[in-house]
């Protein structure tokens, strides 16, 4: 990541703030932050539009999310004495030039990462309530901005000058009459689409994503004779289904449940269902026979390992005291050393 060496000069480097942007469809260097309401957590969230962008443009919206860089996996992660993770930035001068040292910014910077957003999905929160609904209303698209503007969802944006004509056309059925175009919501061609967004998802999975959603299609090896181990192998059916799984769990981020079980239901999960059935048998198999070892190991140190033990010494024999006898005057064992000898 290169920067202007004049813009790292007098800088506090335990209070900068960087983000990441991709590569952008906007030549604007600067951007100006809005505040909308996030269809799913209802909270007010930062967003970034481009300035002096060509009004004739699609405009662009980005959503920047603070990135703290704790892995959850990584059980050997170094963390600051507040608990929090290592984290710095090297910076090199613009120029290139080899004499000039980098420099490194801080270990509490606040870094974001900036991901084009759909302004689709604040379309669909605003439609879930009229779906719902036996009948929809046809309107004009004049009809919708005015709605719009009294919407949380989406009132930040109509000042902007955002055309959403072209979101409309995923999710809305167009109809003309007279020479204008209505609108109405469509759920047949809502689901089209966030299904056409799961299939994106699941041809370009990140590789780190799918080592991670893999690990609940391991199964485990039971012994279950001397000479023969069971064993299942998950089909590419059955790993494309855990993608489609795990790509509808990402699209909850922006789109409400109500959408998403529907989705589901359009798909048959019965053969990952069966496999993942038949992986908790073989683990619950696997714990049997753990268990059962361990128990016949402990059973062999307790009650049946005696020829591994030490043999124990017999105990000393206890001396009684004998009874003392008594005997008569003069006729002891000593006495006779003291008789007067005979004449």
């Amino acid at each position: 990541m290169t920067a202007d060496t004049e813009i790292l000069k007098n800088i506090d480097k335990d209070s900068l703030r960087v983000a990441f942007f991709p590569n952008t469809k906007s030549s604007s260097s600067s951007f100006k932050t809005i505040k909308l309401t996030h269809p799913i957590t209802k909270k007010s969230t930062d967003f970034l539009i481009p300035e002096n962008t060509d009004n004739s443009k699609q405009k662009i919206l980005y959503e920047i999310n603070n990135i703290n860089f704790r892995d959850s996996f990584n059980e050997k992660q170094r963390f600051t004495k507040d608990n929090k993770p290592l984290k710095s930035l090297l910076f090199t001068p613009a120029d290139k030039n080899p004499d000039q040292p980098g420099l490194i910014i801080g270990q509490t910077t606040e870094i974001y990462v900036a991901t084009e957003y759909n302004i689709i999905y604040s379309l669909l929160q605003f439609f879930r309530d009229n779906l719902r609904k036996e009948r929809q209303r046809i309107v004009t698209y004049d009809d919708l901005v005015e709605q719009f503007e009294e919407s949380e969802l989406l009132t930040s944006l109509i000042p902007l000058g955002f055309d959403c004509k072209k979101q409309l056309t995923h999710i809305c059925e167009l109809i003309e009459e007279n020479n204008e175009v209505f609108y109405k919501p469509s759920l047949l061609k809502i689901l089209s689409y966030l299904r056409s967004r799961v299939d994106k998802i699941v041809n370009h999975f990140p590789q780190s994503l799918d080592v991670k959603i893999s690990k609940k299609l391991i199964v485990p090896l039971v012994a279950s004779s001397a000479s023969s181990i069971e064993e299942l192998k998950a089909t590419d059916e059955i790993i494309k289904l855990n993608k489609i799984r795990a790509a509808v769990n990402l699209l909850s981020s922006y789109v409400d449940n109500w959408y998403l079980e529907k989705l589901l239901d359009g798909y048959d999960f019965a053969p990952i269902d069966e496999f993942l059935k038949q992986i908790h048998e073989l683990e619950e198999k696997r714990k049997a026979a753990e268990e059962s070892i361990n128990n016949l190991n402990e059973a062999m140190h307790s009650g049946g390992g005696d020829k591994n033990s030490k043999k124990r010494k017999a105990p000393p024999p206890s001396r009684s005291k004998k009874q003392a006898v008594k005997v008569e005057k003069g006729k002891g064992a000593l006495d006779m050393f003291f008789k007067k000898p005979k004449k």
